[in-house]
């Protein structure tokens, strides 16, 4: 799956690597198998500190190249299990930023990304400290995906779900952080114009 990363730097290959590739996989697999795909929290983009649940209208004009390739995604296979009864069951989690150790540990992301700036540089620099994020401990993922599994015959034959452990705004976030690491906080000035809200899940739906 593309990331934004790649999104903003090789554009032309988002929509073959987030839409196509796991919609050629969901043709190929049998209706008794389940397909578990991932989704991001960051569709609910606009939300803000209010949480919104699966059905809450998407503003995909404030949506980035990569969440709008990923709403795609959902669309597509939603589409795909209206339209034949041969398609697997296929299951959406649309996560929150992951946080936990792990092998493959990501860093450039919060809040391990304020963290290492705060021990490397003493400093935390924050832009849009008014925005919202959701953020997923990786145990309770692991912990979705065993659920998932475990209970997809109460499942429906194509359904979303929000995963968060918790939302916090990126100052309360950056604020955290340098209260536990004695760092400094940088706070970037923007226009009004260009706050940028964020979002948080209500997960009731899986819970």
């Amino acid at each position: 799956m593309a990331g934004r990363a790649i999104c903003q730097d090789h554009p032309a290959e988002v929509d073959r690597e987030n839409i196509e590739d796991i919609y050629n996989l969901a043709k190929r697999m049998l209706p008794h198998q389940l397909l578990i795909f991932a989704s991001t929290s960051a569709v609910g983009e606009g939300s803000g500190s209010i949480p919104i649940t699966e059905d809450h209208p998407i503003q995909s004009e404030l949506l980035d190249l990569y969440s709008k390739s990923l709403f795609h995604r959902e669309k597509t296979l939603r589409q795909m299990a209206l339209d034949t009864l041969t398609t697997p069951q296929m299951i959406g989690l649309r996560f929150g930023t992951v946080v936990g150790l792990s092998a493959s540990q990501r860093i450039d992301l919060s809040p391990m990304a304020l963290v290492c700036k705060a021990f490397l540089s003493g400093k935390v620099h924050v832009t849009h400290p008014e925005s919202n994020r959701a953020f997923l401990c990786m145990e309770d993922l692991v912990r979705a995906i065993h659920t998932v599994i475990m209970r997809r015959k109460q499942a429906k034959k194509f359904d979303i779900f929000h995963l968060q452990s918790f939302s916090a705004s990126i100052s309360k976030l950056a604020n955290t952080i340098a209260s536990l690491t004695g760092a400094h906080i940088k706070t970037s000035d923007h226009p009004v114009n260009e706050d940028s809200h964020g979002f948080s899940l209500n997960n009731n739906k899986f819970c």
